[in-house]
């Protein structure tokens, strides 16, 4: 009944769109099958549509999984990387200190060639022993404010009216291999 290289070429959304089509042009009761050769060519298209969904999903949950692995393989080197650029950093800080030190016991405040200049610069900042001591006038304190989603949650769950929140169903695709 079906041209199958039109059907090939049917995407998900195609197929799904088209299975659609046929279960609501079954559900209309102004529509009926003038022969029974209708019924049979329309029951012989749903066998089609429905193997061809199956193998629709089941290419497309192949691609999902193609693209899992593709995340997991990209943030195990995004870690790898991180962890090279830390160590990096670290080693950079440490080769400063190293210069600073030397030029320090040398008492050179700067050094300067044609390329570039290295001087010592001195920077205070506050370091504090230990914060429990420290009297109010100095403590900040910052205040957060944020919804209480459980709160409302459960005043929903219990009827109460809450004009100015829903729960909202957010539905996803769950894979288990």
């Amino acid at each position: 009944m079906s041209d199958s290289t039109s059907d090939k070429s049917l995407t998900l959304f195609g197929i799904t769109n088209e299975l659609q089509e046929q279960i609501d042009r079954l559900m209309n009761p102004e529509y009926f099958w003038e022969t029974e050769a209708d019924n049979a060519q329309w029951l012989e298209r749903m066998q089609e549509l429905e193997q061809l969904f199956s193998k629709k999903i089941w290419a497309c949950t192949w691609y999902l999984l193609s693209k899992e692995s593709n995340i997991e393989m990209i943030s195990m080197r995004i870690k790898q990387m991180e962890a090279l650029l830390a160590r990096e950093k670290k080693n950079k800080e440490s080769f400063k200190q190293y210069i600073l030190m030397s030029m320090q016991r040398m008492w050179q405040m700067e050094i300067e060639t044609g390329n570039w200049k290295l001087s010592i610069r001195d920077s205070k900042s506050v370091h504090i022993s230990d914060e429990s001591l420290l009297p109010e006038q100095f403590i900040r304190t910052k205040v957060d404010k944020s919804p209480d989603k459980a709160a409302i949650k459960e005043a929903l769950d219990s009827w109460q009216e809450v004009p100015w929140a829903v729960i909202q169903i957010n539905s996803s695709l769950q894979l288990k291999v």
